[in-house]
């Protein structure tokens, strides 16, 4: 058999380093290698003179080198699980819910020190981000902020991202703890609309009668006059409104308990004033705990996402129709506020501008319906039938205008593993 070497690989060691091993134990046949370059030496002169030959000529420099020690490796089990993907980045909340969160009194000071205010639409971001921080995720929400004396107008973004030492870790396959076992994840998402209709109607019966005569009373003088009879005893009229309100409440429950994971986060604030060209950023750092359903873990071992794949609109409608399809979450790489290339640009795009102007009532009403946890809501019946929107008003209420949004299965792919269930955020790819 023979016996490859690798010059500059330490594993076989130089013939000098080689020779005392020989000398300790005879040489087997099992594994030959090349004629030894002292077996002459050792035939002639006898073991001792090998020996002495060999602590003349020192150590080889080869053994000089410091001792490298790796660095720690963590053992991870096989089975082991881990957040998804859109979990791990923040993508999108999915089923979990996020709570206990830190250093979040940096946006409202970042905005206070900003628009002059702490009351109205900044107090009402502070207590969404401490309520709803999960609605926060991805590229965040926008809101339309106004001054405090009246005239300068802003638009808000605030959004969560992992922070650079965010480590989630993974989590046993066992199960979680007995706490965890018992606590369950409810999220329920409400989508509801009002359809009003009126008609009214009049009609009258009677009989009407109308006359005039003159007569010459001198010459070149006449006299005359008119009479109008009017008589309608037969009156009626009908006015008939009708309002019907839709609500489709829908609960989506774990069933396998939760598991707690302590998150560190980077809180991102972009204040763009109406009049200026650039942006003001700024960003804070913070921590949150989120509470996920062990049935949306993966194993650690179960690789990329597959990439959507488009679908026939056969495909696409029998999907949205299906009773078993519920939307866990909506995630959008495009920017919520205006010029981000999002769905308000898309949708305001199809409205009067007037509509969507800064100061204008539609243009806080569009941001919160174009919200991704609000097309979550809406999601169901934005596959259906559609969503007509609030009616959009200018800044001096001359001018109202709605919208008719849909939307459409475009591509689609496995939510996770093959070997374990999990779910996905369903992205926006198209909307008309």
């Amino acid at each position: 058999m023979r016996q490859q070497r690798q010059t500059g690989d330490d594993r076989h060691g130089s013939a000098f380093e080689r020779s005392p091993r020989a000398t300790r134990a005879p040489h087997t046949a099992g594994r030959s290698s090349g004629p030894n370059p002292l077996l002459g030496l050792q035939q002639t002169a006898g073991n001792a003179a090998t020996v002495a030959a060999l602590n003349a000529a020192g150590p080889s420099t080869a053994r000089r080198r410091p001792p490298q020690v790796p660095p720690a490796i963590e053992e991870v089990e096989n089975d082991a699980l881990e957040l998804p993907p859109y979990l791990r980045d923040m993508e999108a909340a999915g089923l979990s819910t996020a709570y206990g969160l830190t250093g979040h009194e940096f946006v409202t000071t970042t905005l206070a020190d900003a628009v002059g205010r702490r009351d109205g639409v900044v107090a009402e971001i502070a207590a969404e981000l401490a309520g709803r921080p999960e609605s926060f995720f991805g590229r965040g929400r926008a809101f339309a902020v106004t001054g405090v004396r009246g005239t300068d107008r802003y638009d808000v973004t605030v959004s969560l991202s992992p922070a650079d030492d965010d480590r989630p870790g993974v989590f046993s396959a066992a199960g979680p703890d007995s706490e965890g076992a018992a606590t369950k994840v409810d999220v329920q998402h409400n989508t509801a609309a009002t359809v009003a209709q009126s008609t009214s109607g009049s009609a009258s019966k009677g009989v009407a009668f109308t006359g005039f005569g003159l007569a010459p009373v001198a010459p070149g003088v006449w006299v005359g006059g008119a009479a109008t009879v009017n008589a309608q005893p037969f009156q009626s009229s009908r006015d008939s409104r009708t309002q019907r309100n839709m609500a489709e409440p829908r609960v989506l429950r774990s069933d396998k308990g939760s598991v707690e994971v302590p998150r560190r986060v980077r809180y991102h604030v972009r204040i763009m004033k109406d009049g200026e060209r650039s942006a003001r950023n700024a960003a804070g750092s913070g921590a949150l705990t989120m509470r996920v359903p062990v049935e949306h873990l993966v194993p650690t071992t179960a690789g990329p996402v597959p990439r959507p794949r488009p679908v026939a609109p056969e495909t696409a409608r029998a999907v949205s129709l299906a009773d078993s399809m519920a939307p866990v979450a909506v995630s959008d790489r495009a920017a919520p506020h205006q010029g981000g290339g999002g769905l308000f640009d898309a949708v305001a795009s199809a409205l009067h501008p007037s509509l969507t102007w800064p100061g204008a009532p539609g243009r806080a009403r569009l941001y919160e319906a174009t919200a991704t946890a609000t097309v979550l809501e809406d999601l169901p019946r934005l596959l259906r039938d559609g969503v007509v929107g609030e009616d959009l008003t200018s800044r001096d209420g001359s001018t109202t205008g709605t919208y008719r949004m849909r939307a459409a299965f475009t591509e689609l792919a496995p939510g996770g593993a093959p070997a374990r269930r999990s779910c996905a955020p369903i992205s926006r790819r198209s909307t008309r």
